[in-house]
């Protein structure tokens, strides 16, 4: 299992947006067939998981990545229609 952010998040942050929320959990599991992958966005529900199933490793790596970019494509595009809400960090 891995944690993946985009290059200008910061994982340190708590921050809703750029911060910690936005990475994606990658998770890989070897079957006697090849390898199943999951991926999720960190800040969502199971709803919006995406998995495959590849004969190998790196094409399973490989799959998950083609999605990631479009999860976090439609990511940004939400954002951008909604309205700033008050981060985490600024609730301490």
């Amino acid at each position: 299992m891995a944690i993946l952010w985009p290059i200008d998040a910061d994982p340190d942050s708590l921050e809703k947006k750029d911060g910690f929320a936005d990475g994606f959990v990658l998770e890989l599991v070897p079957t006697q067939t090849g390898v199943d992958w999951l991926l999720q966005p960190v800040d969502a529900d199971a709803q919006q998981r995406i998995t495959g199933s590849e004969t190998d490793g790196p094409s399973a790596v490989a799959a998950a990545f083609q999605h990631l970019d479009d999860m976090a494509e439609k990511r940004r595009k939400e954002r951008e229609r909604m309205p700033d809400a008050p981060s985490p960090d600024s609730l301490i």
